[in-house]
């Protein structure tokens, strides 16, 4: 699909039940991930962000609440033909305002690091390389794990 760059719309908004299917078709189309419908009726909170190329939902951003103070993102997508028009970076930027005013201080995010794309993407919104380790996670080798400190808004 080839979209003139300059005659676009790009929009986030929060999960829905009534969306919930879509979420789970971008995550298989764009990470093969098989994630049930249930994965996604649970990610209806203000955690989870739609985003969309023209009204087309086109893109999301998971996360899950690790406590009071901290969220790990779990899944960014967004399908191959609405890449690389800023898609990625507003449903980043979205989701850090939405952290901001829900008081939340820390983001982390784990990912592969084959994925020098998502990996910038992420260090474009200030995350950077976590160097202590999360809750006794054990740290694969393959994934590069990358932590924000969040303003809160006043």
């Amino acid at each position: 699909m080839t979209v003139e760059k300059k005659n676009f719309n790009l929009a986030t908004s929060e999960l829905t039940l009534n969306h919930a299917k879509q979420l789970q078709t971008i995550n298989k189309v764009v990470l093969n991930s098989h994630y049930d419908l249930k994965f996604s009726k649970n990610a209806c909170n203000d955690l989870t962000l739609l985003g969309f190329f023209n009204d087309i939902t086109s893109g999301a951003i998971t996360c899950k609440k690790l406590d009071e103070k901290s969220i790990e993102i779990e899944t960014i997508a967004v399908l191959k033909n609405y890449q690389n028009f800023g898609l990625g970076s507003l449903l980043v930027k979205d989701l850090l305002k939405n952290l901001s005013t829900l008081k939340f201080q820390k983001a982390f995010v784990k990912i592969s690091k084959l994925n020098n794309i998502t990996i910038e993407l992420f260090k474009k919104f200030e995350f950077a390389v976590d160097t202590e380790c999360k809750e006794n996670v054990e740290r694969d080798e393959d994934f590069v794990y990358l932590v924000k400190d969040i303003v809160a808004e006043n």
